[in-house]
């Protein structure tokens, strides 16, 4: 995708990624240029990357209420929880062979656990409840003296459901186990205590707080026994060894400390427009299922499912250059977790991810700019943020390809928001779009091309807009 066309998209995936803050870029600048000593060498070029790594370090501690020499820096959620999980697996005795997790965990967690349980571990997994909350009495029922680790997300990356750590952690501990948060989708989205939480380890994805790809951290409470995944040199108190990646860590850490700033306002106007885009679409779309534990979930993710419409269909169908993509629909969207209905199995109707509404004013390439007219300053705390009239555009765009797919409810209407139909031929914005049912396909033509089967079928006219 060309810039132009990035800059046209009112981004709505931030639990996939984030991009880079733009004061988290002037952050790590000078350590791609000039600054470029490693930070084991004794000499000025070497201790000014030393104390740039050290001063990250102390960013990123602030942000969760952690001590600076608690956190090792490493290259991403994944590394962190594989420290976190095979780390302690290394370190526990014989009699301590069982891992409790979740049901809904990312791969990032639920591979390392696979791969344990390969090995002759016991791992138990715990289901969620029907609004996709962690059941605690189930959780905590399965601790005992076997328990080396219990290892959980802090926030479920769909439907950005809130697990109950803080109520299990107390348990784990008087077990005996060792307690390891998964917060990658948390961080920056909600405050993050580790002290409140009561873990022991705590995995941080830079990546999915306005921080580069490629770092990432492990908070590491003094005292926890944990065992190196890699060998080489003692970087990072020997956890962690190679030469550090100094930009990264400063990106981090600039990205952290943006984070700390923006938590007093940011998660109640990410909430209020999350809630926004719920209303638009529940009074749009009969029948449309939620997912997300409103009241118990990040601000920023909203999960919901279409009835009778797959998901992949809704994708497939958009028009040209209107790809659901920029409504928040990843291309690549699989069911990577477990049923997050509770209905036992995969939900009737089309999962759909808006998971992500901006988190920060710090993302500028949010917002689609407006050509030919001067920018305006938008107040502390919106800039780059999608806004109500964005959401409203994707709620239109999104009915659109409703009408064509599912016929009943939607097709039965001759004009949805605004869409005029004379005859064969709807106009809107000056776009001239005929639209055809032909079977189980749909034919969009602008002007006077024809459908694929070389000619019109006029008796089931259906809406949809399609820009040049």
């Amino acid at each position: 995708m060309s810039t132009a066309a990035i800059a046209e998209v009112v981004y709505l995936d931030h639990n996939a990624t984030t991009p880079v803050a733009a004061a988290v870029l002037e952050a790590m600048l000078p350590y791609l240029r000039g600054e470029f000593g490693n930070p084991s060498s004794d000499h000025p070029t070497g201790r000014a990357a030393r104390w740039a790594v050290e001063e990250a370090r102390a960013q990123v501690a602030a942000l969760i209420r952690a001590a600076a020499d608690e956190i090792v820096f490493t290259s991403g959620g994944t590394e962190s929880n594989n420290l976190a999980i095979f780390g302690t697996a290394a370190t526990t005795p014989a009699e301590r062979r069982r891992i409790v997790t979740s049901n809904v965990e990312h791969p990032a967690t639920a591979s390392p656990c696979g791969r344990l349980e390969a090995n002759g571990w016991a791992v138990t997994r715990v289901p969620v409840t029907g609004a996709g909350l962690l059941d605690a009495p189930a959780a905590t029922a399965a601790l005992s003296d076997e328990v080396a680790l219990c290892t959980m997300l802090l926030a479920q990356n769909e439907t950005g459901a809130l697990l109950a750590l803080v109520e299990l952690a107390p348990a784990a501990r008087d077990a005996g186990a060792l307690v390891h948060a998964d917060a990658a989708q948390a961080i920056g989205k909600v405050p993050v205590s580790v002290e409140d939480l009561g873990v022991d380890l705590c995995s941080i994805a830079g990546h999915k707080c306005y921080a580069p790809k490629g770092v990432g951290a492990l908070y590491v409470r003094r005292g926890t026994p944990l065992s190196p995944v890699l060998v080489g040199a003692g970087q990072e108190r020997g956890l962690r060894p190679g030469t550090e990646n100094v930009a990264g860590i400063v990106g981090l850490g600039a990205a952290c400390e943006l984070a700390r700033a923006g938590l007093a306002l940011d998660p109640v106007r990410i909430g209020a427009l999350r809630d926004e885009l719920f209303a638009a679409l529940s009074a749009a779309v009969p029948g449309l299922v939620c997912h997300t534990p409103l009241d118990i979930a990040i601000p920023n993710t909203l999960y919901v499912s279409f009835p009778g419409v797959r998901g992949i269909d809704l994708l497939a169908r958009a028009p040209r250059r209107r790809r659901l993509d920029r409504l928040g629909v990843p291309r690549r969207r699989r069911d990577a977790v477990g049923d997050p209905s509770g209905h036992g199995g995969r939900s009737r109707g089309s999962p759909f991810c808006g998971a992500a509404l901006a988190r920060s004013r710090h993302d500028r390439r949010c917002a689609r700019p407006r050509r030919r007219q001067p920018r305006r300053r938008l107040p502390p705390g919106t800039r780059g943020a999608p806004r109500a009239r964005d959401l409203e555009e994707r709620v239109s765009i999104l009915m659109n390809v409703l009408v064509v797919l599912n016929d009943p409810p939607y097709g039965t209407e001759r004009s949805y928001n605004g869409l005029r139909l004379a005859g064969s031929l709807a106009r809107r914005d000056g776009v001239e779009v005929r639209v055809f049912l032909f079977g189980d396909a749909v034919g969009c033509a602008l002007a006077n091309q024809k459908v694929p089967d070389g000619y019109y079928h006029l008796d089931r006219m259906v809406t949809a807009v399609v820009r040049h």
